[in-house]
């Protein structure tokens, strides 16, 4: 069952930053491709796409601005 969120694409030049501080590729760790970048705003959980399409798409919002400040890895750095 697919994972469902609520997410933000991010501009060109913010991916474009993002890519060059990942670290180097290295066995067991998985880069991530630009087109999976984006900011998450809600995790809906599992489920079906259907459902929740048709409220999702009357949801607006104003443009707002974003700075990006940190980057982090998940679970930990200790086990990436």
């Amino acid at each position: 069952m697919p994972k469902l969120f609520v997410a933000l694409d991010l501009p060109a030049a913010a991916k474009a930053e993002l890519v060059r501080l990942q670290p180097a590729a290295a066995a067991g760790i998985r880069m991530t491709d630009t087109s999976q970048m984006h900011l998450t705003l809600h995790f809906i959980g599992e489920g079906h796409v259907e459902r929740f399409a048709a409220a999702l798409a009357t949801v607006g919002a104003p443009a707002f601005g974003q700075t990006i400040e940190g980057v982090g890895q998940f679970p930990t750095p200790e086990a990436p």
